[in-house]
């Protein structure tokens, strides 16, 4: 069975992020791609427990994440 409290949804949209938080994973947003002015209009629900500044960096982030569990 899959335990989603160990698992991370990466997305880059503030959808994406509430999905997270409503599945019970972790959510952390890939900044590339989005406009600079959208990121902190972004309801509480809608922010990511990290933001990446690309998919290396969340990859990088996620494994020591994991690593301290």
């Amino acid at each position: 069975m899959l335990d989603l409290s160990t698992c991370y949804l990466v997305g880059d949209a503030e959808t994406d992020m509430m999905a997270a938080r409503r599945a019970g994973v972790c959510p952390v947003v890939v900044l590339t791609g989005l406009k600079s002015s959208e990121y902190p209009r972004w309801s509480p629900e809608g922010r990511p427990d990290y933001a990446a500044v690309d998919l290396e960096d969340a990859v990088r982030w996620i494994l020591g994440a994991s690593r301290q569990v």
